[in-house]
């Protein structure tokens, strides 16, 4: 559906492909915050491949393949070309000086193979955690692997079949998925050790856990790799649980439809699932379009721009779809909803993330076991948002963890 935003932005690229000065000064407050972000990313070098043009899709602008054009003027005066009401306090989180030593972080002792931007995130977490006194404990795998346990929803885990399969994919799919999921016998193995992680946080005394596989998850369909994820981490766990007669509650928050977990959990017993996501019908890095309430997955699609206070209200809505009897929550705690995240699908500010913590807590202090696990949002200030959650839920069930 349009909204004024893309409507407003894709006239401009349409007409003259070109933002002006007045143009930004003219915008609404919803309009100028997300082309402020953007345009903050763009002086940061974040598109350099485009030169001066932000091509349809980061805005998520129908303009009939018009890009926009960042004018010398607008160029020479930076961000000073916005109005000051977009240089709000809430740029960058605030929390940096507060004390972890509630928190527990389990993780796997080895590192993803190469660098990523989510392997990247996944060392400031750990690194900025230890210092604020989090008990990080680093896990090695016991078991060869979890071949058995991940066949059940990914037939094919075999290093020569998966890139037999990539070879023959359309070749505009293959370029995306050799950036952003790269096949080397290296990290299949690493995928597939990578779940036993959440099996380790179920085990643990503490009621809250953080669990840091090493790999993302929650887009991995069962025959298809996506967005840094390769195997998908909740979806294999939650089956394992869910055939013990556990009662799991899958709560993704990424700013992205969880696709994968969406499809692979679907209908299955002990199992409930609850998203909450930009509408995916705007956004452009999702495959699938069926983010929609049914069976046991409930679905509350975001317009673009959802700010804070409007998140909250939808989150706590959300939340009232936990089952009372529920023994495990996992919380893929994406954190791309940020402002200022690149991602530049909704406008949480930073200050918020902490009461996402709170409000996940307040309807979870009666479940025995609460797991956070990493999902989108790789920016730099990504790490403390993703503490600030994870201090948020801890604090509001009450108790130090040892």
């Amino acid at each position: 559906m349009e909204i004024p935003l893309i409507q407003s932005l894709a006239g401009y690229a349409a007409r003259q492909r070109t933002i002006t000065i007045d143009d930004i000064r003219n915008m609404s407050d919803v309009e100028g915050k997300i082309f402020f972000k953007v345009f903050c990313n763009f002086l940061e070098g974040k598109y350099p491949e485009k030169n001066d043009t932000i091509l349809e899709g980061v805005l998520n602008i129908k303009s009939h393949g018009h890009g926009i054009t960042i004018p010398e003027a607008v160029k020479q005066k930076g961000i000073a070309a916005f109005p000051k009401r977009y240089l709000e306090k809430n740029q960058m989180p605030t929390h940096m000086d507060k004390d972890l030593s509630c928190l527990k972080i389990l993780h796997n002792k080895k590192m993803f193979p190469i660098e990523t931007f989510f392997s990247r995130t996944t060392r400031n977490i750990l690194s900025y955690a230890k210092e604020k006194g989090a008990n990080c404990v680093a896990k090695t795998s016991t078991t060869p692997r979890m071949d058995k346990e991940i066949k059940e929803m990914h037939p094919v885990t075999d290093f020569l079949k998966l890139f037999e399969r990539r070879t023959k994919q359309p070749e505009h799919i293959k370029k995306i998925d050799d950036r952003e999921v790269p096949l080397f016998p290296e990290i299949i193995t690493f995928a597939l050790e990578a779940p036993f992680v959440l099996f380790e946080a179920e085990k643990q005394k503490e009621q809250f856990v953080i669990a840091l596989p090493g790999t993302l998850g929650n887009h991995a369909e069962k025959n298809h790799e996506q967005v840094f994820c390769y195997f998908n981490n909740e979806a294999i766990f939650a089956n394992e649980m869910a055939k013990q007669g556990r009662k799991i509650t899958i709560l993704d928050i990424d700013a992205s439809f969880a696709n994968g977990t969406h499809h692979l959990l679907l209908g299955k017993q002990n199992i409930t699932l609850i998203g909450i996501q930009v509408n995916p019908e705007i956004d452009p890095t999702i495959y699938e379009r069926d983010a929609i309430t049914q069976k046991n997955s409930f679905q509350y699609n975001l317009e673009l721009a959802t700010n804070g206070k409007t998140y909250i209200e939808i989150l706590k809505e959300a939340l009232k779809k936990i089952l009372a009897d529920t023994d495990i929550l996992l919380v893929t705690g994406g954190v791309n909803q940020y402002l200022y995240d690149s991602c530049g699908l909704l406008c949480v500010e930073a200050q918020y993330f902490e009461s996402i913590g709170k409000a996940i807590a307040d309807a979870a202090k009666k479940i025995p076991k609460i797991i956070l696990t990493q999902a989108g949002g790789f920016e730099k200030f990504s790490h403390i948002l993703f503490l600030d959650l994870a201090s948020g839920i801890q604090k509001n069930l009450g108790g130090k963890q040892t």
